[in-house]
């Protein structure tokens, strides 16, 4: 690394301070806050660095930057790496931008996760058949197909015995199912102890539930229309 000694100095203190920094950027007359001292310092000199020890013997250290000048500092420090949050709504757009945010969202949650309605669907293999003249009842019944096959992938070999889940549009009523999560747009995820309902998509958990309504939204959405 090709070190530069960096010299502060504020209008308080009567001494300078000495830090490294491999930053060619630095120059005399920069404005700098850092947590490792209090108050924003003036470089007042920058020289070659030839020992990490000033010439009285002191250790000088990497000097870490917050501000430059009055703005964020950016710049990553040797092997340093920064966490950045995310939710998984703003995954779902980044993997949408594609490019290097698409790759960050892939490692954050998984391609499986954040693929397109339209990829998750062709994913399935199924037959496009018409199954009906009617627009609606096609769009209805190609929907259901969808996301029942989705149920089923995740679902795996399971009798439903014993809770089941399921999805359902407004507060439902609570004598006859429980609910767990709001999925927002008035969808819920809700457990329902016994009877099995004809025609009713039943998820293994509430957690599968919520996964597949989250790999196709658009599907449950466009089944209010």
């Amino acid at each position: 690394m090709n070190c530069l000694v960096v010299q502060l100095k504020n209008e308080v203190m009567c001494r300078t301070l000495e830090f490294l920094t491999d930053d060619p950027s630095i120059k005399v007359g920069d404005h700098i806050i850092s947590p490792d001292f209090s108050g924003e310092m003036v470089v007042t000199g920058v020289t070659q660095a030839y020992s990490e020890y000033t010439d009285s013997g002191l250790h000088r250290r990497i000097l870490r930057i917050c501000k430059l000048n009055g703005k964020p500092y950016t710049k990553l420090y040797n092997n340093e790496t920064k966490t950045v949050e995310i939710s998984y709504q703003d995954a779902k757009e980044w993997y949408k931008k594609g490019g290097i945010l698409k790759e960050l969202a892939i490692k954050a949650f998984g391609k499986e996760e954040l693929a397109t309605c339209q990829e998750t669907i062709n994913n399935l293999n199924l037959p496009k058949a018409v199954f009906s003249a009617d627009p609606l009842d096609y769009r209805y019944l190609q929907y259901t197909a969808y996301i029942k096959a989705l149920a089923e992938r995740e679902n795996g070999c399971w009798d439903k015995e014993g809770p089941k889940y399921c999805i359902v549009y407004t507060i439902p009523d609570s004598r006859l199912v429980h609910p767990i999560y709001g999925l927002g747009n008035g969808m819920w995820v809700v457990r329902q102890e016994q009877i099995l309902y004809p025609g009713i998509i039943y998820f293994k958990t509430a957690e599968i539930a919520r996964k597949v309504y989250n790999l196709v939204p658009e599907l449950f959405e466009g089944l209010l229309k």
